[in-house]
């Protein structure tokens, strides 16, 4: 899996593994993509701060 992950992708992906999934099964997809999505760009965050502080 590649960052940042592509939303319609991700949520296709994760329903087609899924026996017979309803609506409650997409709206966790597009939690989960977006919480993910959020963590790896703090973490890009985090780290170009902790760069700029390595460089000082």
């Amino acid at each position: 899996m590649t960052y940042p992950i592509t939303e319609e992708r991700f949520i296709a992906k994760w329903l087609g593994a899924i026996d017979d999934p309803d609506e409650a099964d997409k709206k966790f997809a597009v939690a989960l993509v977006a919480a993910l999505n959020n963590a790896y760009y703090a973490g890009l965050e985090a780290g170009r701060k902790e760069a700029a502080t390595c460089r000082e």
